[in-house]
């Protein structure tokens, strides 16, 4: 039988639990079937009272499997489709079925048997010398709290990535300036974000809660206190940094403000409904490149975009209202692609500014699916437009200053495109997109190629915060914040 297990699984929507999965010798199997993934699931072999919980991928063909019996979490190799159907046979060759009491013969039962009549590969232990004290799901994935009072990211198909730690790995370490974070990231190499969260405690009794103290900034090896930015900040997050200014970037998710942070002090920058930074994985092109996300207010928004270290690839999102966006020469070289959602039912006129150093001589203009995509020839960066392609798109309403005080529209570069393609959003024929039309069609095979190698993780970072602003006008959804409610174990506090 295969069921949801809803009350024992946040994420149970994309997973099935396959119940009643018994060895050739009667031992029952945990198994679950990995909708998202398709081609996954992950099998142990239960021991008498353990409870066993599917996290997610863990990549290279295996997952993560945590045991709330024993408080470990580990790796287990996971079967193919291919597998799978190799492990289930009937009739003459099929081994003997236990039906909860005895063996009987395949031929008494018109079900398939679960041949598992050889070892399963065996699991690793992903925190050795650690157990879970707390795990709880959170963006898609899982967070975990480790006994040595580590924070890790758990999930997305990639190894668990450390985040921060909690108040007791300060009090351990408070003899050291840094709290023993330099040793901890030399530790743990690249599986660490670009910087970790120290939390300490606030309050006492029933109003005790973890508070962001300060972050560990990988890139320069220091300590970023929380006191650097204005008491009003309630809910910070670190975005990144931008080494050639010497500037860190912090959003506050309450708010919507966001801060440039220099030498102990900080200062406002902009002002936007969400930023969000999707960490790539392995299965990304570029693999393991992150992707920033700009999201407006609905109101006349201006969008200054940021250059932030080891991002390649920034997603603008003005939503209702007259936007105006601005891409600088900095910001041109700095990121592989720039993708403009401009979608808004209301057709209100919005701007995009092309600085006059951006030379777009070399730039074509193609489809890619729904997607008008830019290509600059010399560099193969990209804009793209999500959705101008789309027959009655509401993403047209924009207007490009470029060059010399020159102009064009959207409009005008979907027409281009159109007549080229003959309306085939599967064309590989580009056009030139700027300036006067004195070249002929070409194939743009590389130009489509890259939109989609960039796309890939964009797709992937707007499906982590719920989607784009929608054709009907509704808002664009926020990130869902972790849902305590379907912990397995709420953080001790």
């Amino acid at each position: 039988a295969i069921a949801h297990d809803a009350a024992n699984d946040a994420t149970a929507a994309n997973i099935l639990v396959v119940e009643g999965a018994k060895t050739w010798n009667g031992k029952e199997v945990a198994m679950w079937y990995d909708v998202e993934n398709t081609i996954m699931v992950a099998s142990e072999v239960k021991t008498q009272g353990d409870n066993l919980q599917y996290i997610g991928s863990a990549g290279n063909n295996k997952a993560f499997i945590y045991n709330s019996t024993t408080k470990k979490l580990f790796t287990q190799s996971v079967l193919s489709k291919s597998d799978l159907k190799g492990k289930f046979t009937s009739g003459a060759n099929a081994v003997p079925v236990w039906n909860g009491h005895t063996y009987v013969s395949p031929a008494s039962s018109s079900a398939l048997v679960m041949k598992f009549n050889e070892s399963l590969p065996d699991k690793g232990d992903v925190f050795t010398n650690e157990t879970v004290t707390s795990i709880w799901a959170a963006g898609g994935g899982w967070q975990v709290v480790t006994s040595g009072h580590k924070i890790f990211s758990v999930g997305h198909g990639k190894d668990p990535i450390l985040e921060g730690v909690m108040p007791d790995w300060l009090t351990a370490h408070s003899s050291k300036s840094d709290y023993g974070m330099g040793d901890l990231v030399r530790s743990y190499g690249n599986n660490t974000t670009a910087a970790l969260n120290l939390f300490t405690y606030q309050g006492s009794g029933d109003n005790k809660k973890l508070y962001l103290k300060a972050w560990y900034e990988k890139s320069t090896q220091h300590l970023i206190s929380r006191s650097s930015l204005p008491d009003s900040v309630t809910d910070p997050v670190y975005l990144g940094r931008n080494s050639s200014l010497s500037k860190s970037y912090v959003y506050d998710e309450l708010s919507g403000d966001l801060y440039a942070v220099a030498n102990s002090s900080s200062a406002k920058v902009g002002e936007y409904k969400n930023i969000a930074r999707i960490l790539g994985n392995k299965s990304t092109t570029p693999p393991g490149k992150d992707a920033l996300i700009l999201q407006g207010k609905d109101t006349e928004d201006s969008f200054s975009i940021i250059n932030v270290d080891g991002i390649s690839a920034v997603l603008l999102s003005g939503g209702k209202g007259a936007d105006t966006y601005t891409i600088t020469r900095d910001n041109w070289l700095h990121y592989g692609s720039i993708e403009i959602d401009n979608t808004d039912k209301a057709g209100t006129g919005d701007r995009l500014a092309l600085a006059p150093t951006i030379d777009t001589h070399y730039m074509v203009a193609g489809v890619s699916v729904n997607d008008l995509v830019i290509t600059d020839v010399l560099t193969l960066r990209t804009m793209v437009f999500k959705d101008a392609m789309k027959s009655g798109s509401t993403a047209r309403h924009l207007t490009i200053a470029y060059g010399n005080n020159q102009t064009t529209t959207l409009d005008a570069l979907y027409t281009r495109v159109h007549t080229v393609t003959g309306g085939d959003n599967s064309s590989h024929l580009t056009v030139k997109a700027f300036g006067a039309l004195d070249n002929s069609p070409q194939p743009a095979s590389y130009s489509r190629s890259l939109a989609h190698q960039q796309s890939g993780l964009l797709n992937q970072a707007m499906a982590q915060m719920g989607g784009g602003a929608e054709e009907d006008g509704s808002d664009t959804k926020s990130p869902t914040p972790p849902d305590h409610a379907n912990s397995l174990a709420q953080p001790g506090i």
